[in-house]
């Protein structure tokens, strides 16, 4: 799904004092799209912005079909909006071949690892958001920051779920942080 700006001609700004965005994702209402949609235009309604009163919200959709994402995009950015806010790695993909200059705010997993942004510390180019997963290098960062605040602990105590993934993987960044594992369970 895509949120952008209200229909204009591609290429026409907006009204003036009207901002636009593009939203995209696979479910397109407040009501019936999933949680972040509606958190969204909540977020919109308590700084101060409406959609069709002072903001113009565009909404768009891949149909699920990943082979329209690079069309889409394309079509999106045709349009100018003042910016794109989406939330998958797929669709910040295509808005980030599409686009250098227009933000990118998305919902995205690993995105040091899909090649979205280069850091987490220094993303870099347009894109930015929240990550649900950050990969391994946001373990790393968590281990230095607990052992910046707690220097005297040797033992650090870590739950996971399950026996793999990121977390499981995360065990070499404690050697590295001066915390060596003592144990996996």
């Amino acid at each position: 799904m895509a949120l952008a700006s209200a229909r204009k001609p591609v290429g026409e700004p907006p009204p003036a004092g009207l901002r636009s965005s593009a939203l995209l994702a696979h479910e397109l209402t407040e009501t019936a799209g999933p949680c972040w949609v509606h958190q969204f235009f909540a977020s919109l309604r308590r700084l101060g912005h409406e959609d069709g009163s002072n903001l113009i919200v565009e909404r768009y959709s891949a149909e699920r079909q990943n082979d329209r994402f690079g069309a889409l995009a394309r079509t999106v950015v045709a349009r100018q909006p003042d910016v794109i806010v989406t939330n998958s790695n797929p669709f910040v993909a295509a808005f980030k071949r599409a686009t250098t200059t227009i933000p990118i705010v998305a919902i995205v997993a690993e995105p040091v690892r899909s090649g979205l942004v280069a850091s987490l510390a220094r993303p870099g180019g347009n894109v930015t958001g929240v990550s649900i997963d950050s990969g391994l290098e946001i373990y790393g960062k968590r281990l230095q920051l607990l052992t910046e605040l707690v220097p005297s602990a040797n033992r650090i105590g870590h739950l996971a779920r399950g026996r793999r993934g990121a977390s499981g993987r995360a065990y070499p960044l404690a050697s590295r942080c001066g915390v060596p594992p003592r144990a996996r369970v």
